[in-house]
């Protein structure tokens, strides 16, 4: 499981949130998203970006600041963010509101070749936890820009590519209390089935606050399974998370 925190750039005052899960088994990767204060009955393209070295090695992309507005004009334009997020991996598709929030699932088939940009393959979205989800397209006024290159160049109007908001795509690491509550529910449902064939032999499963104190080692025993089952389940548990 994969989740994104969405910002606003370019002062466009867009936030969002995205969920994603990766099946690698059947290569298929799906995403919720969740976004405020698109500009609406617009056009939004989104996508994932990814950076990488010299040597075509993946690198950690990262959200670009003020401090990569390189011509001064005041916005991160799509040339100016990519020196921290990279090029378009895997265009997400297009969104267009009336009301300015989205929620949007869609499920991507990364053994397909259509599903990523000219050039990339599912092997350049890897690690995933490196890229970076953008969302594009703004309005600007006449003005800003005038005598620079890139969107923004003193004409105004909507700029389909102008970047508004990004995330950094990071894994979720479950709280160990989550492993603890997860082991307890299995482990109660495995001692409640032996319960139940207990009674259809004509005797139940003892607990150990019914055991005499006579029967001590009775009782270790029955704890030592139950912290059995909990690691048991603990530990598939864990093998479920990181495969996804």
């Amino acid at each position: 499981m994969f989740t994104s925190s969405l910002t606003e750039l370019n002062a466009s005052n867009v936030s969002g949130n995205a969920v994603m899960s990766l099946d690698t088994d059947t290569q298929m990767l799906e995403l919720d998203l969740n976004l405020f204060n698109l500009e609406p009955n617009q056009d939004h393209v989104f996508h994932i970006h990814g950076t990488f070295d010299g040597s075509d090695n993946p690198t950690d992309a990262t959200t670009p600041t003020l401090a990569n507005d390189t011509d001064g004009d005041g916005f991160i334009e799509l040339a100016e963010g990519a020196e921290t997020y990279g090029p378009v991996i895997v265009p997400l598709g297009v969104l267009n509101t009336a009301t300015g929030m989205v929620v949007f699932n869609e499920t991507y088939n990364l053994g397909d070749s259509n599903t990523f940009a000219a050039g990339f393959d599912a092997s350049d979205l890897m690690p995933l936890n490196f890229r970076e989800i953008v969302i594009h397209g703004r309005t600007v006024a006449d003005g800003p820009g005038q005598g620079t290159d890139g969107e923004v160049d003193g004409t105004g109007g909507y700029k389909a590519v102008l970047p508004v908001a990004a995330g950094e795509i990071v894994g979720v690491i479950p709280e160990p209390s989550s492993f603890v509550l997860a082991g307890s529910a299995l482990v109660g449902l495995l001692l409640g089935a032996w319960g139940r064939r207990g009674r259809t032999r004509g005797w139940s499963a003892p607990t150990p606050s019914a055991l005499p104190a006579r029967n001590a080692p009775c009782r270790e025993r029955h704890t030592n399974l139950t912290q059995l089952l909990i690691s048991r389940a603990r530990r598939r548990l864990s093998r479920a998370l990181n495969k996804g």
